[in-house]
């Protein structure tokens, strides 16, 4: 007899995509009253702060974790822009809401606006204890007395800005101003001002209250670590993540509940067993917790080090001696007079605090056959950029953004040339390059730095800038003969009319 054959089993057809939820209520509404802060009405502008300010506090806690697109709906509706620039308005009572909203702000959403937040603190308290006229100090210095008097918020900020070396010692400024703000602002010797002293005395409580005395039990009689006697083996500590929470535990309020308990009540063997424990496990958990961020405050001190000595003379031997010493940099190879030009390149890509301008010396120093070991790291710095789906312009943008072009023609060359290789090699691995060679990179990018800066430069009338066909017919024939496609160059004309690529100008 014949077996039938099973039919075809149907095809399995894609699950398809959840929708995206819906944002919050309070998503929606933040995004609104974020809307009100351009408002010319100044009572809009206070209605709109302290509802914003209502927001926040009502879900001040964990605020990230309960509406995750919080963070996202303020940063497209600029509301940190809106309290930067509101932070310099002349109505008291404006200013000290947007002092408040920054506040709230820290509290809620630490974890997702840390580079905010140190714009926050230097470009709107520090500047304002700073300023000459003393207008709005008090509020900031109210401002200040809050985040003193949260010890996990001065915690937070010296872990997260002092011991990372990307960031601001934030927590030694606010110190600092704090106690530069003591002294009176009268001639003669004034009254100390109360609220800065008063800032500095809940810094130092809060550093008080995390010293916790450990009982002598339990100093006695250490925790096993495994069994072995060895202090505990910290790793090298990596950067450290956008946020690092403060350190809070139930045991905190365990101990401290232990000390303010009546002192006439006798606690069972059991009772003072469980509390000796906890006293131990804290202590070594703050012992590591300190150990690593004394490491990382150190490690950010060597680099700052090495940094100030690059910009100083970034051409002579002695900065590169002293990062190799420091551990900044390692040791070069047998054989060899210098340390790895891989490490080189990566610390003049990443390292924090070098200037631009000395960067730019470095890397075009030549020519290569006199200064081979400068060629490698320029090659090696330029293999650090990746242009794959990056429009020319952007690239272009990206390149010159990391230092600062030295006035010399051939110094220029040569990072052109380097920028050229770079992106010819790596930006259209497919073979969709409008490119048939690097040469015409290299050309386009001399010519795109050249329109730049006649499109932008104060120097020269409107009426005599260069125009798209100029343009045009400047880049003909550059691609090994050929043009480059006309709504390739149209369409980078036009990038670079509407937003100027910062070539010498800007912060280091």
């Amino acid at each position: 007899p014949t077996t039938e054959e099973p039919p075809p089993a149907a095809p399995t057809l894609p699950t398809p995509l959840a929708p995206p939820a819906p944002p919050s209520v309070l998503v929606r509404i933040l995004r609104l009253l974020t809307s009100i802060l351009t408002s010319p009405c100044p009572d809009a502008l206070v209605l709109s702060l302290t509802l914003t300010n209502v927001a926040l506090e009502t879900l001040s806690t964990d605020l990230h974790a309960h509406h995750p697109h919080a963070a996202d709906a303020l940063h497209a509706g600029g509301l940190c822009r809106h309290l930067v620039r509101l932070s310099t308005a002349d109505d008291p009572h404006v200013l000290a809401l947007t002092l408040r909203c920054v506040f709230n702000l820290f509290c809620g959403m630490r974890d997702r606006m840390k580079v905010q937040l140190e714009v926050f603190v230097t470009s709107v308290h520090l500047r304002i204890l700073g300023g000459d006229d003393g207008r709005g100090r008090d509020l900031v210095l109210e401002s200040l007395l809050e985040f003193c008097q949260d010890p996990a918020a001065m915690f937070d900020l010296y872990a997260n800005y002092d011991c990372d070396a990307y960031c601001t010692d934030l927590f030694q400024r606010v110190c600092a101003a704090l106690a530069k703000a003591v002294k009176g602002e009268k001639e003669g010797g004034g009254q100390p001002n109360g609220l800065a002293l008063e800032g500095i005395l809940a810094v130092v409580n809060s550093i008080a209250r995390r010293c916790l005395f450990l009982p002598a039990a339990a100093a006695a009689s250490p925790p096993s670590t495994g069994g072995a006697d060895d202090p505990i083996a910290l790793p090298h500590p990596e950067p450290p993540s956008p946020f690092v929470p403060a350190f809070r535990t139930s045991s905190t309020a365990t101990i401290e509940s232990a000390h303010t308990s009546d002192t006439d009540s006798v606690a069972s063997p059991s009772e003072t067993s469980a509390v000796t424990a906890e006293f131990q496990w804290l202590h070594l958990a703050r012992e590591r917790t300190a150990s690593v961020l004394a490491e990382r405050r150190r490690e950010k001190r060597r680099v700052a080090a090495v940094a100030a000595a690059f910009d100083e003379h970034p051409l002579k031997r002695e900065w590169v001696d002293r990062a190799v010493a420091a551990g900044v940099l390692p040791a070069a190879a047998p054989g060899l007079p210098d340390p790895d030009a891989g490490a080189v390149a990566e610390f003049l890509y990443s390292a924090p605090g070098l200037g631009k301008t000395q960067i730019g010396e470095y890397l075009s120093r030549g020519p290569a056959e006199k200064y081979p070991y400068h060629a490698e790291v320029l090659q090696r710095y330029c293999s650090l950029f990746d242009f794959t789906d990056v429009s020319f312009s952007d690239a272009l943008r990206t390149f010159l953004g990391k230092f600062r072009l030295p006035g010399e023609a051939q110094c220029i060359d040569r990072l052109m040339e380097a920028f050229a290789k770079q992106m010819y090699a790596h930006t259209y691995p497919g073979g969709n390059s409008p490119f048939a060679h690097s040469d015409a990179v290299f050309i386009l990018a001399f010519s795109t730095i050249m329109l730049n800066t006649d499109l932008h430069s104060p120097r020269i009338q409107d009426d005599r800038r260069m125009t798209l066909a100029q343009f045009l017919s400047n880049n003909r024939g550059i691609n090994k003969g050929d043009d480059l496609p006309a709504d390739f160059l149209t369409a980078l004309y036009l990038q670079i009319k509407r937003h100027e690529i910062q070539v010498h100008n800007g912060l280091d």
